[in-house]
């Protein structure tokens, strides 16, 4: 929810056979060399598995860290002024319901939650409730997309794997290692001295950067995924590089230095769509 993670709608009714295609896309994908560009939560994948997930604090701060770190000022009733005595509480207008989905949708986390406060000495209940409630929200997504995936991987595959295998089966290798991407590119009219640049470049980059450089050059943002670096002699002045993600080309202008040519690349990484045509 933060634009790093997708995750199902909650709120979002009447879509199963959409969750349920998109598990079978999922399914495809494993047999395939072809990877799906999706970045689910790890609690997620392991759901996908049918492994009985427990609730933990990490599962939630990883795809929504500032309500994760809200729950817990509410539950330590450590907050940024200071601690809040009872009439303080009732101040915050707090009740058992929780606020999920878009459009918004109310749920009461119990029976008449709507009408029942949020007070100094039942702070921990709600959080108990607040924080089971939230994970388990996309509950009957993930069961439509893991009945799409079961057609093409049967259920005794997926007991083999944990949730990382699954992950790289579908969507690719997280990690991206300098030696499988300069495997996994090819290159075109560039010179000799360019592609050391370009070489000692992707060397010098951390994961996200390599993973945001794939995704400028080629719309993925993962391993595995073939790409052609082109020498671009129309702009031997420099400039920022542009690609053609349809066809999985980065067309490189010539530098002076490898730390101009990295200056250029940082940026069309940062900006990620800048320049593509």
């Amino acid at each position: 929810e933060d634009g790093r993670f997708l995750v199902p709608n909650p709120s979002c009714e009447g879509m199963d056979d959409a969750y349920e295609f998109l598990g079978q896309v999922m399914g495809a994908c494993v047999h395939s060399s072809e990877k799906l560009a999706v970045s689910f939560p790890h609690f997620i994948w392991t759901k996908l598995l049918g492994t009985k997930f427990g609730i933990s604090w990490d599962a939630l701060a990883a795809f929504e860290p500032a309500l994760a770190r809200n729950y817990v000022e509410v539950e330590e009733n450590l907050f940024s002024t200071g601690p809040l005595s009872e009439d303080k509480w009732e101040q915050l207008g707090l009740d058992f319901t929780l606020i999920i989905g878009k459009p918004p949708v109310i749920r009461e986390l119990r029976p008449g939650g709507m009408n029942e406060s949020v007070t100094l000495a039942n702070r921990k209940e709600y959080i108990l409730l607040a924080r089971a409630a939230r994970l388990l929200a996309y509950d009957r997504q993930i069961a439509a997309i893991r009945k799409g995936l079961l057609n093409y991987v049967p259920n005794a595959v997926l007991m083999l794997w944990n949730s990382y295998e699954l992950e790289a089966a579908v969507a690719g290798e997280p990690n991206i290692p300098f030696d499988e991407l300069w495997r996994s590119l090819t290159k075109n009219g560039i010179s000799g001295g360019q592609v050391a640049h370009f070489k000692k470049c992707l060397e010098d980059m951390d994961m996200s950067q390599r993973s945001g450089l794939l995704r400028f050059a080629t719309g993925r943002s993962r391993l595995p995924c073939k790409f052609t670096v082109n020498g671009d002699s129309s702009r031997e002045g420099g400039g920022l590089p542009r690609a053609s993600t349809c066809s999985n080309k980065l067309h490189l202008p010539e530098y002076s230095s490898q730390a101009e040519m990295m200056g250029a690349l940082l940026i069309v990484i940062q900006t990620t769509d800048f320049g593509n045509s």
